[in-house]
């Protein structure tokens, strides 16, 4: 099944010349017997008259994409990414990942209310961007996207949280083989009330003996003298 652009450009959307079959799949891992007959629907939806399959199949003119990925989430950062393993035989125009905060908008689409866009880079495969700006200790859901001129497709969606805000203040009173550290609490938490605190040392072998606790002076012990 191929496509003719107005220039005059040939890609082909599915299956491969002199190879017949009835097999379901992407591009030209699909499989067709005699097709004779073609139509598009306003969804992007290709339909195909497969003769001697004696079936009508149905494909998609727009691109698919994987689930979304995110990783080193902070209290205001975030590295989203998608993976668009097909642009279905059009050019990918744009790509990238839409989010907003998930008790606002938990469908975020271009354009759609409290919904950000990051705009990534590439047509195919995988790609990350970075997102900025983000509310501490907050759930957001995001999806990627990928434009060409069938239309705009979105993955599923995935849920993040970003951390918390890091306290602020850090002193330490020094004992033998041991220090009371004194913060101050994270200038926000996110809406969400911070659970508990725990104080670590470098090098390792501090143990924090109220660690988990919401106090805001904690006792660091096992440490070295001098060191």
């Amino acid at each position: 099944i191929r496509k003719i652009t107005s220039g005059g450009v040939v890609t082909t959307l599915a299956g491969t010349a002199g190879s017949s079959g009835s097999t379901d799949g992407t591009g030209s891992a699909a499989r067709f017997y005699d097709p004779v007959g073609v139509a598009v629907d306003a969804a992007g939806n290709l339909y195909v008259a497969d003769q001697s399959n004696h079936t009508i199949r149905k494909g998609s003119l727009l691109p698919l994409l994987t689930t979304p990925t995110s990783a080193n989430l902070a209290a205001t950062t975030a590295t989203l990414g998608g993976n668009v393993t097909t642009d279905a035989g059009s050019s990918v125009t744009a790509r990238g990942v839409v989010y907003a905060v998930t008790a606002t908008n938990s469908s975020p689409q271009i354009g759609g209310t409290g919904v950000s866009n990051v705009v990534g880079s590439g047509t195919t495969g995988v790609f990350t961007v970075s997102a900025s700006g983000l509310t501490a200790n907050t759930a957001y859901t995001y999806a990627a996207y990928a434009t060409t001129s069938a239309g705009t497709i979105y993955s599923s969606t995935g849920i993040f949280t970003t951390t918390p805000g890091a306290p602020t203040g850090v002193s330490a009173v020094i004992g033998n083989t041991q220090a009371t550290v004194s913060f101050t609490a994270p200038a926000s938490d996110g809406g969400a009330a911070i659970t508990g605190y725990t104080v670590t040392s470098s090098p390792a072998g501090g143990t924090d003996t109220n660690a988990g606790s919401t106090s805001l002076s904690h006792v660091l012990t096992g440490l070295t003298n001098g060191t």
